[in-house]
């Protein structure tokens, strides 16, 4: 929900575009409408041609983002409940920031190089009782003044406080209504401020239950009694901010703002009357719910002049890229497919990639900038086009992050803990780059000068070592060029497979190990240069092999027992075994330790009855058998066995009775095969 709310304060700034918030509901006039409803769409009118514009500029760029404020950010506590936003407060041209911090409002007044941070107003804030989850702030000029104020929609209704150039004055209650307390709820409703009647005051537009609320704006800061002026967009027919967009932006030209409305079936518009608005017309079956499957979890639409005419456009990013139609005066034009990129089969995500629309390089063609997984990207706009996609700035996001960050990747990029903006803080009429982070408030302005290019390859990739998991690596890096290079990707991949893993290390660095790998393999791999403006080509390819695993195959002794089994009479036997052994054994040595008494080994076919009666039934042992002793026990003086066989003993010990032992220990050498 902080995300749809940064995004109208944020936007509203950029292109005089309010897109939508979650607003609330009214306990007012109950009332009929159109969404679901397939109407006829208003014929296109014909548009007049708008004067010849300027050419479009060819280039655009940012400067490396630099620190200009350590206030409102997460270091100093700011979190989910803490809203930013950017508004010119002072009226200089350049966006200022407006935080509501936990003790309430700070302002960072810009000075084309930092921001000036302050706390302001001790209301507004999270010890004041606001909430993200059910109250409304924004900013917008109520009065006139051309200096941008604060207008909140709390419990009891609506408060105000108005800009006084370096900050804002006491919060004011103006209006009983639009609040908590009167049954608005953020999930439900939507509340924005936009100027309706064109006398340069932001006026309130509600959309409650019944539909839709409006109250005027006055030169002294306050606003007309809520005004129930159309019976439809409302949460009774069906309107709810998880499935359709309610936004206002001048459609017509007039100065005046008009809702906007994306439905289930497509495009809605209510002219605003000045005092209000009229009926609503369908007029595209187009970038709605069901209409083109466009949802609003997925697909940013958005409001903004892009041919220069005067009348807002309908930028649509879908999940195969950029759509636009344009504006006719009463109605839009059938959407235009204009850019494969963007879009939510390339990957971009509302809740990690916010994208924005505005004049990057002061050509007045409207642009679209991205704040991308591993790059900030942009399409520069031209008469009727956007050129093609480019990763411009590889900061402000995911993979462009110094190793030793505290956060993850997944931290970085997350809109709801570090805001990404666009805004003129410069004030030069160039939208630039305004974000948050752990420590900073961070901008990177824009320029209409080409983009430095990214670094040179790396060259002379080598592997200089290895082992049985591992290869050593080393390259050469850039001596020209390099244009600030922060750190390298090594890609490899093994021999025949076509899966490749990239990892990263810090730009100080001309060796790396590659670890956990395959034995007596080959590998592959390049190494690639990233800097703030690009990632360089790759080096050329090398390639080594892992070591052979050296297998130990002995030779390997180990003691096995022979126990001596209860009898009731005779000689009591010991039996022992040795094996199995899962690669097999050949055996060499078979040892029985002289500090215990000799032992006799029955021969096959006898028993241990016949130890002290048959002489030729045994073979006495003391010390390593012979090959002639193997000979008689076994059939064969070279004794091996296989995974899964044994060697058994059987024999009596010449122990005087009672002093038997209860095991008897041998010693056995062998090697695998």
């Amino acid at each position: 929900m902080l995300e749809s709310i940064k995004r109208i304060w944020t936007t509203a700034t950029i292109f005089s575009l309010i897109v939508f918030t979650f607003a609330t509901r009214s306990t007012h006039a109950q009332g009929g409408g159109t969404l679901g409803i397939l109407l006829p769409p208003a014929l296109p009118q014909p548009v007049a041609a708008p004067p010849a514009p300027p050419p479009a500029n060819p280039d655009q760029s940012f400067s490396a983002p630099q620190p200009w404020a350590t206030e409102m950010t997460y270091d100093r506590g700011w979190r989910l409940e803490n809203p930013r936003m950017l508004a010119d407060v002072n009226g200089d041209g350049k966006q200022d920031m407006v935080g509501f911090g936990n003790d309430g409002v700070w302002v960072g007044i810009s000075t084309g190089k930092s921001f000036s941070t302050a706390f302001v107003l001790a209301d507004f804030g999270y010890n004041s009782g606001w909430r993200v989850a059910k109250h409304v702030r924004a900013t917008g000029d109520i009065n006139g003044d051309k200096l941008e104020d604060v207008v909140g929609f709390g419990d009891a209704g609506v408060y105000r406080a108005l800009s006084t150039g370096s900050g804002f004055g006491p919060a004011t209650f103006v209006i009983a209504d639009f609040g908590y307390n009167q049954g608005w709820r953020v999930d439900r409703h939507v509340r924005l401020l936009a100027d309706v009647n064109g006398d340069g005051r932001k006026d309130i537009v509600a959309f409650g239950d019944a539909g839709v609320w409006l109250s005027l704006a006055s030169a002294d800061g306050h606003f007309t009694a809520p005004a129930f002026v159309l019976a439809d967009f409302g949460y009774n027919q069906g309107w709810t901010p998880t499935k359709h967009i309610r936004t206002t932006a001048d459609v017509n030209g007039d100065g005046r703002q008009d809702i906007v409305a994306f439905g289930d079936n497509g495009v809605y518009v209510a002219l605003s009357t000045g005092t209000g608005f009229g009926p609503t017309q369908f007029v595209l079956g187009n970038f709605g719910y069901l209409a083109g499957g466009w949802r609003v979890d997925r697909h940013p639409r958005m409001l903004v002049d892009m041919n220069r005419d005067g009348k807002a456009d309908i930028v649509g990013f879908g999940d195969a890229g950029v759509w636009i139609a344009y504006s006719t005066g009463s109605s839009f034009a059938s959407a235009q497919f204009v850019l494969a990129d963007f879009g939510y089969n390339q990957g971009w995500r509302i809740d990690r990639h916010p994208r924005f629309v505005a004049d990057l390089n002061g050509d007045g063609y409207q642009d679209i900038v991205g704040y991308g997984e591993d790059s900030v990207y942009r399409a520069l706009g031209g008469p009727g086009y956007f050129g093609p996609m480019r990763g411009v700035l590889r900061a402000l996001v995911a993979t462009a992050i110094p190793l030793s960050t505290q956060y993850s990747p997944n931290d970085i990029v997350r809109t709801d803990l570090f805001q990404r903006l666009v805004g003129d803080v410069t004030g030069d009429g160039l939208q630039d780059l305004v974000a948050t982070n752990d420590g900073y408030l961070i901008a990177a302005p824009s320029s209409p000068l080409p983009p430095p290019p990214p670094p040179d390859p790396p060259t002379n990739p080598l592997v200089t070592g290895s082992t049985t998991s591992s290869l050593s690596i080393a390259w050469t890096a850039p001596t020209t060029n390099n244009h600030d290079t922060r750190q390298f990707f090594i890609t490899y991949y093994k021999s025949g497979d076509t899966s490749t893993q990239t990892v990263a290390t810090s730009a100080s660095n001309r060796t790396y190990i590659l670890k956990s790998l395959a034995s007596d393999t080959t590998y592959c791999f390049s190494v690639q240069a990233e800097s703030m403006w690009g990632v360089s080509f790759s080096s050329p390819m090398a390639c080594g092999r892992t070591n052979a695993q050296t297998i130990n195959k002995g030779p390997f002794t180990i003691t096995i027992w022979m126990a001596r089994q209860e009898i009731i009479s005779g000689t009591p036997p010991y039996v022992g075994s040795f094996g199995p052994i899962s690669q097999g054994a050949n055996i060499s040595v078979i040892n029985f330790p002289t500090q215990y008494p000799a032992v006799l080994l029955v021969k096959p076919g006898h028993s241990t009855d016949e130890c002290f009666t048959n002489q030729d039934a045994v073979v006495q042992v003391w010390g390593d058998m012979t090959a002639a002793q193997k000979q008689a026990i076994w059939g064969t003086a070279n004794l091996s066995i296989s995974g899964s066989q044994q060697l058994n003993f059987v024999g009596c010990t010449t122990a005087p009775y009672p002093q038997l032992p209860n095991l008897l220990p041998v010693n056995i050498t062998f090697t695998n095969p």
